[in-house]
This record gives C-alpha cells, sequence and structure tokens, in this order.
C-alpha cells in the first residue's frame, strides 16, 4: 500500500512534540510492515523509515501529491474535503465549532465520545528506548508541557512539598518552587526522558483537562513506572486498562480527586513494575497501531468511508 501522512511538524521532534511522536512511529511500523511511506512534513524532518515531501516547497500540492498514493492520513483537519481516500486523526481536544469531515478518528473512547463519535485508534509508539532499570527509586516525576497549566505542574510541585517528596520536573523550567526537594530539568532529549522515567518510583499526573490520550503515561508505563492521576478525559482506559477485559494488574491508579492522590503515594509499593512494562508493550506498541489504521485505510479504499 502506498501511503501519505500529512503533518506540518518537524519528526521526529527532539524535545516536545507528542503527536510528531506518533507520526515517526505510525510511519515506522508501516514501513517495516512493508508499505511504502511518504510524509509531507516540516523540511527540517529527518526520516529514514518514509520518503519526505517538503510541505514548505511551494510547489508541493498535497492533493496532487495523493494522486500517486492509495491513502492519504491527515494528523490535523484540512481546510477542504480531499477528492482522494483519506483519514484524519483528531489528537487534541476541539473547539465547540470546529468543523470534522468525515472519515475522522480520535484517541481513546472518551476522546471520541465527547466529540459526538465512537472511532478512535490508540495511540502507540516504539517504546524500544524505554527500559526499567534496577535499583532503589528515590524520587516521582512530573513530565509534560509544564507551560500548559492543564498538565498540572503546579499540583505536582505542592503535593511533593506537602508530602516532602523528592520530585523531578521535565518538560520545562519551574520558576515558583524553591523547595529543595524539586529538581528541574528543563526540556529532556528521549535518551535523558528514557532515564529519567525509568530511574522514577511512579509518574505524577495530576490533569486539569480532560485529556484526549497522554502519550507519558505509556512512556512511564513502559520504563516500568506506575502512574498516578486524576480520572480525566482517557485515563480510566490508558492507565485504569478499563478496555481492556484480558488485563487484571494494576498499572497505576486513576484517582477522584488531590487527596486520593496523596493517599496512592504511599501503595506505590503495591505495583508490580513489571506488569507495567509488560502492559505498554502489548497494547500501546507502534505495531498494534499500525495495524488499527490499516485496517481503517483498508475500509476506506474499499467503501470510501469507514
Amino acid at each position: 500500500m502506498k501511503i501519505l501522512q500529512y503533518y506540518p511538524g518537524i519528526i521526529p521532534p527532539r524535545f516536545y512534540g507528542g503527536t510528531e511522536r506518533v507520526v515517526y512511529s505510525l510511519s515506522k511500523a508501516l514501513a517495516e510492515h512493508g508499505h511504502e511511506v511518504t510524509v509531507a512534513a516540516h523540511g527540517k524532518s529527518s526520516l529514514k523509515c518514509a520518503r519526505l515531501a517538503d510541505i514548505q516547497d511551494p510547489g508541493l500540492n498535497i492533493e496532487k501529491l495523493a494522486e500517486s498514493h492509495d491513502i492519504v492520513h491527515y494528523h490535523v483537519t484540512p481546510p477542504y474535503i480531499p477528492v482522494h481516500p483519506y483519514l484524519v486523526t483528531i489528537h487534541g481536544n476541539m473547539q465547540k465549532d470546529e468543523g470534522r469531515l468525515l472519515n475522522t478518528v480520535f484517541l481513546s473512547r472518551d476522546h471520541a465520545a465527547r466529540h459526538g463519535s465512537r472511532n478512535y485508534v490508540y495511540n502507540g509508539l516504539d517504546l524500544t528506548l524505554y527500559r526499567e532499570t534496577p535499583g532503589n527509586k528515590e524520587y516521582f516525576t512530573f513530565l509534560s508541557k509544564v507551560s500548559w497549566g492543564v498538565k498540572g505542574a503546579r499540583i505536582a510541585v505542592n503535593i511533593a512539598k506537602k508530602l516532602k517528596l523528592k520530585l523531578v520536573v521535565a518538560g520545562g523550567k519551574i520558576w515558583w518552587s524553591r523547595y529543595r526537594g524539586i529538581r528541574s530539568h528543563g526540556l529532556v532529549d528521549d535518551v535523558s526522558k528514557a532515564d529519567i522515567l525509568s530511574g522514577s518510583k511512579a509518574l505524577l499526573f495530576p490533569l486539569q483537562w480532560d485529556e484526549p490520550f497522554g502519550l507519558v503515561a505509556i512512556e512511564s508505563l513502559a520504563s516500568g513506572t506506575p502512574v498516578v492521576t486524576l480520572d480525566r478525559g482517557s485515563m480510566g482506559e490508558i492507565v485504569g486498562a478499563s478496555s481492556f477485559v484480558d488485563w487484571n494488574k494494576k498499572v497505576g491508579f486513576v484517582c477522584k480527586n488531590i487527596a486520593e492522590i496523596e493517599e496512592s503515594i504511599y501503595r506505590i509499593s503495591e505495583i508490580d513494575r513489571n506488569a507495567c512494562s509488560e502492559y505498554a508493550r502489548k497494547y500501546f506498541n507502534h505495531y498494534r497501531m499500525a495495524n488499527d489504521y490499516l485496517a481503517l485505510y483498508t475500509r476506506i479504499i474499499k467503501q470510501g468511508e469507514m
């Protein structure tokens, strides 16, 4: 199958960039499955697994390029109805007045339901970088875009202060805390991120919005590190494993409020770290994601819609 992926970012990202990581992992898995993949992205992208089409090239016409492909997978909604077979993945929470094309999928059951749909594909990543390291875990971790308040960095810091925890914050600099137990790493690359997560007791993820998916949760779990979060958006599915009837091991705590998060901190030892890694690699690897999308691609090519 000839597949065109479209996302106007730099793929893969060096630092922050969840959607960019998903597009890269998906393209890699599709290529390893034997498909011919072209990625239309920023010209500074670096892709060994696919052909790059530079979206900054004024001569590039996506619809024209689509003529030589079986399907176009948009990772942002195009401002037109595509003529050729297409699929759109919505990676964020849409505005109420934002339009949605016919062949659109979301990132989780909750994400889809909140936008009036039943169509979703769970994200997956190439998890080979992540691993559990032996030894005592001395700190907790907050890892997400610090400047984006809905991710809950301030709340994680306040929990650490109250409970006198050591906390590593990554994803941007913090400037509001002078508590000596807090270490701020700023933006981190993939190698540093993997090291931080694997050495952590748990990921603190006190979300203040309905998370569409939450890539950092599966990155943490793949590192053998449990996740402690609030019951917002997809967390019941991803951390609570509510969508997987064949899974019966706990990989974290999905809490109703901050008080429950604080209580869960003292129960981290209940979690089997090997189970965390096994769970992430079973359900959230990039090959599973690619297979789910391939099933949709095939249906759209044959029927014109999902």
